[in-house]
């Protein structure tokens, strides 16, 4: 069976030894002198901003622990990330390439980009998140996720560095450890819950020039909803974009225009896929068989209202206009959609494998066996995997066995060895997490099989902490352990026919009681113990009989350990020791505990007690112990004698606990049972203390009270207090009689007188107590009948009020049942009221003319708006060319948009959807002016015009709610606009008219048009333009005139 417990030994303190084991981190594989660890971990800060620039961690593990109240930011990529039992903390990190695991940390922001995310025992986080493989939370509650959009400068750099493709983004797939009945640890933000709305926006000038901003337009992970829309009823349909320079950009532009059409992005996609697949996917359709085979697809899930068919139109525009050499795929029917993306999904988790390298194949393969595994097949590919994970199933099997021989000292000598080990193993686990499907089909992999690799690891860490003494890898070690038990890897090992997976199953339990015994983890330990009988039980039943001695051994061993580690017990309190105890501190000896203890050696306190390091170590010492052991006892349930030491079992194997037969309740002694029978039970049956006058009744003790009350203990009561007083008057006619006697009883009597002269004053006083009582008593009579006569009232008065509730009852659910059939009518009353108030506010500003006055208040906080790129853009109310006409609106951007970010503002015209669309003249080609009101009596507008491009998509017949916006970029410059008093922004409030152009105007009376009252009707300044447009003819020609007769 082998030693279970010290696979390794600890190695004693020695001269010859140089240095001292300790954690190893990623900066410390290397010789690298110019690496200070102070760079890579950030331990017990607090209230501080940090700052982490691109090239300062250049790949290495980065350690957050112990910090309250700080902001980090880390714009580069890391290796590896560990946050530890931080508060209050906003955390913001660039790409990783490994995992993220957050532990013991509370009210915490965390922004990241990494392979595999994981908490544990945290609470109330926001984690915006961009994962490649499904997060992971563990005795974790509270905890808010979010799509991380993110960008800056050398981001998508950094993506590429650390093997990230940003299309693979799983960030709301929460796999939970430790669910909760009725409801969910964690839950998911909308698209509203901004990053910069919770992160403060870096502000130290060395960030100046990183353009960082959270916008969805130009993050490097596309936004998606994932399982916020996962289970919506509307259509869906799949977009499959092949291997070609230009797949991303066209993905990504066809995503922002369906963003503009109200068409969301559910999910995305990035994997290669085989020839059997890809005919399998688009139903035989061989065309795309040749197109999988140049490398990985870029899949797009949208949803939203006829989806299907604004996804074909805004794509075949884009393919005509810049993509004519794309090969795409896209849904046809919502039928087909269903079932494309059901498969699409099938194919991605079984078979993904993404060009960044994250098969582990990919990544060792050279660029010949690169090229034969895209050009091979399913079978090939499939066949690949598991020589790969027999390869390092083997090797792994080989680095672990040769721990034996490493020396227990000298970290030089052992610690490149475990680094190599922990490399295969981790290689190992995250390659058959990634391929679990197909190792399944064609490996025929076991879970006992994954609970070995995880019991290899965890035996890792337990040995590593051995030779360095950090509680941290002792954690770990636990944690896969937990993570065994929790998943019941080791469920079905009984149902094998090899006996040796029996046996590791059962030292997997005993090396993880050993753990919980050095992480005091008491409640685990005790039911690991339970569940390691049962498992021995199993085992000696259905394999050896022969091993039950030698695993009964190791289990009683581990018993008696648990159970010698107790706690001092004072009167049943336990009592917890921090400190030595002296003399002076000796608990008092309880009285009677002088004649027990007196066949016994006194002892100071320190020879009775040894208290460990921890302040809930506490035990008894083995001398005193077998001093206890020796003493002469007493059963106190029985009559039997003997030594301390065979008490135990005497109570165990002689008799029980007696029980008192009235209330149940055992007691540890006869003597105590008798007691609490004679005084203090309350449902024993006693009689009532007057049963010798009269009262015969007998009661449960806790009805005693009650029964006093009652009419006959009274009715007995009185008739007592009767007898008493008649006997009291007959004994005073007696000694009235007894004064004359002659002169021979003279000095007995004159004695009987005295007394008598004495008692009578008492016997004063009981008469009228007596006669108090019993008027008392006949009041308390009288009470009782008229309580009688009023319960029986209350209980007609309580059977009508009983009718009118069930009345009442009824009508309340008739009522219920009317509002039930009148709530889903207020709902659609609703749901139409609230969409007419955008209707109708719009409504308020509409205008028939073609021209449009446009109010744009709170100018200053829709620039800040703007400028936090909280909202970029803002939309003015639509307008008409005519009551039949053209519906059109206005698009500003205040801070900028594309090349003008920043720099001016710009102003775009869109094209709506309007009524009479079907009747209208396509494409709109009307020339659009823009004028921006100067508010002073100088009336320097700022007008500037285009003519619409017939060619562009904004421009032709609206098939969405809205054409794309097309305008001048470059409108204004945001200098002039940001000066203090300039002219065009009076009151926070800026004007904007736009006019189009219907009727031709020459270019010399626009800005006499544009100077006109825009209080007068429209009629008058359409005829005050139509009299200048005349007078400028008029002077023109007769300036040509004047100018011919020169």
């Amino acid at each position: 069976m082998g030693c279970l417990f010290s696979f390794f030994f600890r190695p004693t303190a020695s001269a010859d030894i140089v240095e001292t084991p300790r954690q190893v981190f990623s900066w410390e594989k290397e010789d690298r002198q110019a690496i200070r660890k102070e760079d890579f971990i950030l331990d017990k800060l607090k209230n501080e901003i940090i700052y982490r620039l691109s090239g300062s961690i250049n790949g290495q593990q980065f350690i957050v622990q112990n910090c309250d109240n700080c902001t980090v930011y880390v714009f580069d990529h890391t290796g590896q990330i560990q946050i530890d039992d931080c508060t209050n903390c906003r955390i913001l990190i660039g790409p990783v390439h490994g995992s993220v695991f957050i532990r013991d940390s509370t009210n915490c922001i965390l922004a990241t980009v990494c392979q595999q995310f994981r908490t544990r025992d945290c609470r109330d986080l926001y984690v915006y998140l961009s994962c490649t493989s499904q997060p992971i939370i563990e005795s974790s509650h509270n905890i808010k996720f979010g799509c991380l959009t993110l960008n800056y400068d050398k981001l998508a750099e950094q993506y590429k560095l650390a093997d990230i493709n940003p299309w693979n983004n799983t960030w709301g797939n929460i796999h939970d450890f430790t669910t909760i009945p009725g409801g969910n640890n964690y839950s998911l933000l909308d698209q509203n819950e901004n990053l910069f709305k919770h992160l403060p926006i870096p502000i130290d000038p060395s960030c100046s020039h990183m353009n960082i901003n959270d916008n969805m337009e130009t993050s490097v992970t596309p936004f998606t909803y994932g399982e916020l829309y996962r289970h919506r009823n509307e259509e869906r349909c799949l977009v499959v974009f092949f291997q070609n320079s230009n797949a991303d950009s066209c993905a990504r532009e066809l995503i922002l225009m369906a963003k503009q059409s109200e068409i969301v992005l559910v999910q995305t996609k990035y994997f290669l896929i085989n020839e059997m697949s890809a005919s399998r996917l688009f139903s035989g359709n061989t065309t795309y068989n040749s197109l999988v085979t140049k490398g990985p697809v870029i899949g797009l899930e949208f949803a939203g209202t006829n989806c299907i068919q604004i996804c074909q139109q805004l794509l075949n525009n884009l393919i005509k206009l810049k993509y004519q050499n794309l090969s795409h795929f896209i849904s046809q029917s919502a039928t087909d959609a269903n079932e494309q993306l059901q498969k699409f999904y099938n194919f991605a988790n079984n078979e993904r494998m993404t060009a960044t390298g994250v098969s582990s194949i990919d990544k060792n393969a050279s660029p010949g066996d690169q090229q034969r595994l895209n050009e091979g097949n399913g079978n090939d590919y499939e066949d690949k995997i598991v020589q790969e994970f027999s390869h390092l199933l083997e090797k792994s099997k080989q680095l672990f066995n040769g721990l034996r021989d490493l020396p227990q000292y000298g970290h030089k000598q052992w610690q490149p060895y475990f680094g190599r080990t922990f490399d295969v193993y981790t290689k190992l686990w995250k390659f058959q997490q990634q391929h679990r499907v197909l190792l399944d089909k064609k490996y025929n992999l076991k879970r006992w099989q994954i609970g070995e690799i995880a019991s290899k690891i965890g035996q890792l860490y337990y040995h590593f902490y051995i030779r360095t003494s950090e509680t941290n890898y002792l954690n770990e070690a636990f944690a896969f352990y937990s993570a065994i038990r929790t998943r019941a890897y080791y469920s079905k090992v009984n149902r094998e026919e090899k006996p040796d997976l029996m046996v590791k199953k059962l030292r997997y339990y005993a090396r993880f009681i050993v753990v919980c015994l050095l992480l005091k983890k008491t409640k685990i330990m005790r039911e690991l113990v339970c569940e390691l009988n049962r498992q021995i039980d199993e085992y000696v039943k259905a394999y050896d009989p022969d091993d039950s001695l030698e695993w009964q051994l190791v289990l009683n061993e581990i018993s008696t350990f648990i159970d010698v580690d107790n706690q001092l017990n004072i009167d049943h309190i336990p009592i917890t020791l921090s400190y030595r105890l002296t003399n002076s501190l000796v608990p008092p000896l309880p009285i009677g505990s002088e004649k027990i203890l007196s066949n016994i050696q006194l002892y100071t306190v320190e020879e009775i007690l040894i208290i460990g390091n921890y302040q809930d170590q506490i035990k008894f010492s083995e001398r005193f112990k077998n001093d206890m052991k020796s003493l002469s006892i007493t059963c106190s349930l029985c009559l039997w004698n003997g030594l301390f030491k065979d008490y135990e079992e005497h109570l165990k194997t002689t008799h029980t606990n007696p029980a008192c037969e009235f209330c149940g309740e055992k007691f540890d002694s006869k003597i105590r049972l008798d007691e609490h029978k004679q005084k203090l039970c309350t449902k024993i049956i006693v009689p009532c203390a007057l049963k010798e006058y009269g009262c015969s009744n007998s009661v449960c003790r806790a009805q005693l009270q009650d029964h006093y009350l009652s009419y006959s203990h009274q009715k007995t009561l009185a008739s007592i207090m009767h007898r008493f007083a008649s006997r009291t008057t007959n004994d005073q006619h007696e000694q009235g009689s007894g004064m004359d006697v002659d002169v021979g009883q003279s000095a007995p009597s004159s004695i009987t007188t005295t007394t008598n002269e004495n008692v009578r004053p008492q016997m004063q006083e009981v008469y009228e107590t007596i006669n108090i009582l019993t008027n008392e008593t006949q009041t308390l009579s009288d009470h009782t009948q008229y309580l009688s006569s009023e319960s029986i009232r209350l209980q007609s008065s309580t059977e009508s009020v009983t009718q009118e509730l069930s009345s009442l009852k009824l009508s309340i659910q008739e009522r219920n049942s009317f509002l039930n059939d009148v709530k889903p009518n207020q709902n659609i009353v609703q749901e139409n009221v609230t969409t007419l108030k955008p209707k109708t506010d719009n409504m308020q500003y509409a205008s028939y003319d073609g021209t449009l006055i446009w109010k744009i208040t709170n100018f200053h906080e829709k620039m800040m708006d703007a400028q936090s790129e909280r909202q970029t853009s803002i939309y003015s109310p639509p307008f008409y060319s005519s009551s039949t006409g053209y519906k059109m609106r206005a698009r500003l951007y205040l801070n900028g948009d594309g090349n003008a970010r920043r720099t001016h503002m710009s102003l775009f015209f869109v094209l709506m959807r309007g009524p009479n669309d079907a009747i209208l003249k396509f494409p709109f080609n009307y020339k659009v002016t823009f004028c921006l009101y100067d508010q002073t009596p100088q009336q320097r507008h700022i007008i500037d015009s285009f003519r619409p491009d017939v060619r562009s998509s904004s421009f032709q017949r609206p098939r969405s709610e809205m054409n794309i916006a097309s305008g001048i970029p470059k409108f204004f410059p945001l200098t002039m606009i940001q000066q203090e008093g300039n002219p065009y922004v009076r009151d926070d409030t800026m004007f904007i008219k736009v006019m189009v152009g219907f009727a031709e105007m020459p270019k010399t009376v626009l800005p006499y048009a544009l100077s006109l009252n825009p209080g007068l009707p429209t009629n008058v300044q359409q005829y005050i333009i139509k009299q200048e447009i005349e007078r400028t003819a008029q002077t023109q020609t007769l300036q040509q005139h004047l100018a011919t007769n020169q």
